[in-house]
Formats: structure tokens, C-alpha cells, sequence
């Protein structure tokens, strides 16, 4: 996770590797409260897996805009 609570821009999230799995409420995030939000990078070789309210989310507070969210699998 990468979290701005002030009113700079949200960090980029980045993560590379074979799989990534998340399970029962797991979840990769950015998000800041006042500037735009954070990318998230998933570069994987071969799966992801969501399961049971998992979440992927890249998250802007007040005006700013969402960040990106990129999947390579």
C-alpha cells in the first residue's frame, strides 16, 4: 500500500513476480486524500487471483484524479 495524508500525489505501487494471489479481504492500494491518486503496476508471468472481497484500487481524495491501474498477466 502507498497512502498520501496530506496534499501530495499518492506513491506508485508496484509489483512484479510469477503470480500474486489475495484472499479474504486482502487488498493492493494507493491513495492519498487531497492530490491525485497513486498508480498500481502488476506485472506477472503467469496468474492473478481475487478471491473472497479482495481488491485491487487506486484511490483519489477531494479533486484530484484516480490513478492507473496496469495488468500485465
Amino acid at each position: 500500500s502507498s497512502r498520501s495524508t496530506g496534499s501530495g500525489d499518492g506513491g506508485t505501487v508496484q509489483v512484479s513476480g510469477r503470480s500474486l494471489q489475495l484472499s479474504t479481504n486482502s487488498e493492493v492500494t494507493t491513495a492519498t486524500a487531497l492530490g491525485n491518486g497513486g498508480n498500481l503496476s502488476l506485472n506477472l508471468s503467469e496468474i492473478l487471483l481475487l478471491r473472497d472481497r479482495s481488491l485491487l484500487n487506486a484511490e483519489a481524495g477531494g479533486a484530484g484524479d484516480g490513478g492507473n491501474i496496469a495488468i500485465q498477466a
